[in-house]
């Protein structure tokens, strides 16, 4: 857990909580909780937030302690008595780290979708995609272009496939009219 610290309010044992490094120092992420009792920090799942939608200001709060089943000294305290805060990463009953959490929660995901993180990956490269060139309507478009190319009869040439004319056409002055510029037959 960490060394954030302070005694619980039912019995006077040490408590502590789940912290985070967020790079300049620490941040709770967690209930302070008692080994000793089993009482948990109730989190904000005690109170809603009513807020303005354009101005993001809190109009009001809803007490949510009645739906939540605390008692008196719940509600003064502001700890569970013998219980975990429903927001708390947990297992078996027990407040668990977010370091531990988060290795479940991978563990638990790998099993039924694998593990993405098995594969060697370059984080730089561009995704993979399918070749254009090998796919059944680019192949489609070379066939139907190479009719229009004198130069092969089975593949059209570059010029072709780049929209111009046969490159065999270019090397060949006698087939253009001069004056306007028009193919002969």
């Amino acid at each position: 857990m960490s060394d954030w610290k302070m005694k619980c309010p039912y019995c006077q044992a040490e408590m502590t909580c789940d912290t985070v490094d967020v790079g300049v120092g620490y941040v709770q992420c967690g209930p302070y909780c008692c080994d000793s009792c089993g009482a948990s920090e109730i989190g904000p799942e005690r109170y809603t937030e009513i807020t303005d939608t354009k101005t993001f200001k809190v109009l009001d709060h809803i007490d949510n302690s009645e739906k939540l089943g605390l008692d008196p000294d719940e509600k003064r305290t502001g700890f569970y008595k013998n219980r975990i805060s429903p927001l708390a990463n947990q297992k078996d009953g027990k407040v668990i780290s977010h370091q531990e959490a988060d290795a479940i929660y991978r563990e638990e995901y790998f099993k039924e979708n694998g593990n993405p993180y098995n594969a060697p990956v370059d984080r730089f490269a561009p995704p993979k995609e399918e070749d254009p060139h090998q796919s059944e309507e680019y192949q489609k478009f070379v066939e139907s272009m190479a009719q229009h190319c004198r130069c092969a009869k089975d593949r059209p040439c570059d010029g072709v496939l780049a929209g111009g004319i046969c490159d065999d056409i270019q090397d060949d002055e006698d087939l253009f009219e001069d004056e306007d510029d028009t193919f002969k037959d």
